[in-house]
């Protein structure tokens, strides 16, 4: 068979030669019939009978995480007998995630509070005069990203260790009216709210926590904290914290967001409460054991401080070994529904819906036990607290790394004040490890630190091109015009203009009557 021949059949196999009313020849198929092949959407399509249990629903977007992160559903208990409610209050007692249905927690919010009616309530931007008294900050992300990450501006000093020259989300200051418009409008940008609405205060002549109350801010978010706190069964919320001997409550924080905005994996230092209000959200936990073994939490001199290090929805084992071996568990909040999330379990917390409002209420821990399991983070925290404190954010690497292997008696010079304050930071240190995870325990627990937390983080700087140095590299085209278009640059010209390319006028500056000097 010759070449001829072979291509004539590679051309017929896809089409067979059919005899048609118009005569014998291949039939195609119309290009304005069904396509071939499947389109990837980031979207479930087929949702089974257990997940739709849970929450889930067909349409929704695709988690943000690694399937294989997930181990099994946080348990769900429907608080409709004493024997579920004992059962509950058990699970809360022993720091173990669990989500509540059936609650009274934010019922009345449920079936009157949205985006239309939080722009309502709050004060309408100002027309004229300072437009800050009626503007909130709201967290903004490119679309294509649409996750949002706090930094903290106390600890983004210039000349700290861990300096971010340009944080990955924006903050802007707008009315709440704006953040509707633009969370139903803007399509390259998304956006977030994220404010509190009711604090702690210190009733007059209190010496005790007995004397703090809860109370509804003022200013800009003023209405739609009023709203919200008259929503809110205290009542309910009270008993719980009296049965479970939490202390008072710090604070409730108003979220609201946009489908598929995702807020990282974060861990927090107190017990939460995540009360769903309007449309519905999933969130992925992770227990705080996993911190030093797969999650490398940011230093706490960090901006991002109480942030995970790994990206879970691209895990790279090589730059990350340990994060293959975390596994998590997966609740998805529906109106009304109360979720438990334990002080340093991490949640990686991901909308559903076009619009949600959440109600995040922080528990201070009172009379509690802390949780086993998070000693070592806990305490981690605590040792690079105190090293900070005596040698500044810049050398508690150094310091940990040495206090970890025992070396750091050639420092120690105890004829002089920082001598014996750092022999004394050194003793503290050893004693804070020892009685809370044990006997020697900080010769495992300090090493563990230096490498899987206090490590640099320059990929964060790796996109971020400085405006004020010339560092672009300079770009050489090459010259492709022929012989005859270098002594004519009409001929160039034209060929430009053929190309598609926008060429302007020629200018000559040679006087030429007629054309460029005026009639005499």
């Amino acid at each position: 068979m010759d070449a001829i021949e072979k291509f004539d059949e590679q051309r017929s196999s896809p089409n067979e030669w059919k005899k048609t009313k118009r005569g014998k020849g291949r039939v195609a198929e119309r290009r304005s019939g069904k396509q071939s092949g499947t389109i990837n959407v980031p979207k479930l399509t087929a949702v089974s009978h257990t997940d739709a249990e849970h929450g889930e629903q067909q349409g929704d977007p695709a988690p943000r995480y690694n399937p294989m992160l997930v181990d099994t559903w946080v348990p769900n208990i429907v608080l409709d007998s004493p024997q579920n409610t004992y059962t509950a209050l058990t699970m809360i007692y022993e720091h173990a995630p669990i989500l509540l249905r059936g609650t009274t927690l934010v019922s009345r919010a449920v079936s009157s509070w949205n985006f239309e009616v939080m722009a309502a309530a709050a004060p309408q931007p100002a027309t004229t005069g300072p437009r800050s008294e009626n503007e909130v900050e709201i967290l903004c992300s490119d679309r294509q990203r649409n996750r949002f990450i706090e930094h903290d501006a106390l600890k983004n000093l210039v000349a700290g260790p861990y300096y971010l020259r340009e944080p990955e989300t924006q903050r802007l200051k707008m009315a709440v009216k704006e953040f509707v418009q633009c969370a139903a409008r803007w399509e390259a940008r998304q956006v977030m709210l994220k404010g509190t609405i009711c604090h702690l205060i210190k009733k007059p002549d209190a010496a005790s926590e007995a004397g703090t109350v809860c109370l509804p801010v003022s200013g800009s978010l003023a209405g739609i904290a009023t709203g919200l706190y008259d929503a809110i069964d205290w009542l309910w919320l009270n008993g719980l914290c009296r049965s479970q001997a939490f202390g008072p409550v710090m604070k409730v924080d108003l979220e609201a967001g946009v489908r598929d905005g995702l807020q990282p994996a974060r861990y927090s230092l107190q017990d939460e409460l995540l009360a769903q209000i309007t449309g519905r959200r999933r969130v992925l936990l992770i227990p705080p054991s996993a911190a030093f073994s797969g999650m490398y939490p940011f230093p706490v001199a960090h901006p991002y401080d109480r942030y995970s290090m790994v990206d879970l929805e691209t895990l790279d084992p090589l730059e990350w070994p340990g994060c293959t071996q975390v596994r998590g568990i997966v609740a998805v909040l529906r109106p009304g529904d109360v979720l438990y999330v334990p002080a340093y379990w991490f949640a990686h917390v991901q909308d559903l819906e076009g619009e949600n409002a959440t109600l995040r209420f922080t528990l201070s821990r009172g009379l509690r036990p802390p949780a086993s399991d998070a000693a070592m983070l806990r305490v981690s925290r605590s040792v690079e607290e105190r090293v900070a404190a005596v040698e500044g954010p810049s050398a508690v690497r150094q310091w940990v790394s040495l206090i970890g292997k025992g070396a750091e008696s050639a420092l120690l010079d105890l004829g002089t004040v920082l001598g014996y304050r750092r022999a004394l930071m050194c003793q503290d240190i050893r004693d804070e490890v020892e009685e809370a995870l044990g006997v020697g325990s900080w010769a495992s627990l300090l090493p563990a630190m230096c490498r899987n937390r206090l490590i640099p983080t320059p990929w964060l700087n790796r996109d971020f091109r400085e405006p004020l140095l010339l560092t672009d590299t300079p770009v050489v085209i090459e010259d492709s015009r022929t012989e005859d278009e270098r002594r004519y640059p009409t001929l160039f010209r034209r060929k430009l203009m053929r190309e598609g390319w926008h060429v302007p006028d020629a200018v000559s500056t040679v006087p030429i009557p007629g054309v460029n000097m005026p009639p005499q």
